[in-house]
């Protein structure tokens, strides 16, 4: 399972470059300031995608009061590991601010001169819920079944 998950990591960290190709590119700039993860820029693209207001510009996670329970814990989870590992973290989730799309989110640590993260860099692509019918558990889930039937 840790293979397709690596495998899985690689195409969607691939589909978001690709997006950012093809589209206009959607991203956003993290800053830590007391613990707290705020938002320094959100592009037009993004925020028209996700339907936000130009205020979220400054906010924190904490403050988006649509960010709450499972998504906010999910989320703040993914800033952290992007910001403590000084990785790149991948994930997806379905903003309640537009039940239609799924939003891959790509994070990417930038380091200052002192190799410390300064900023986590996040990059997004939208995809479609009709476009895409299963679930990544589903699509696992598919997967074992094909190759259990198959042996």
């Amino acid at each position: 399972m840790e293979k397709l998950s690596i495998e899985l990591r690689s195409i969607l960290k691939k589909l978001v470059l690709e997006y950012e190709s093809k589209f206009e590119p959607m991203l956003f700039t993290l800053k830590k300031d007391s613990g707290d993860f705020i938002f320094s820029e959100i592009n037009k693209p993004l925020r028209q995608c996700v339907n936000l207001s130009d205020d979220a510009v400054g906010k924190s996670l904490q403050e988006l009061t649509y960010v709450t329970g499972e998504d906010f814990d999910y989320i703040h989870t993914n800033f952290l590991n992007a910001w403590n590992k000084k990785n790149s973290v991948i994930y997806y989730f379905n903003p309640k601010t537009n039940m239609d799309i799924y939003l891959v989110v790509l994070l990417e640590p930038e380091m200052d001169s002192e190799r410390s993260v300064s900023q986590i860099n996040g990059h997004c692509a939208a995809i479609l819920k009709e476009d895409l019918p299963y679930t990544a558990q589903e699509l696992f889930a598919l997967q074992e079944n094909t190759i259990h039937e198959n042996r």
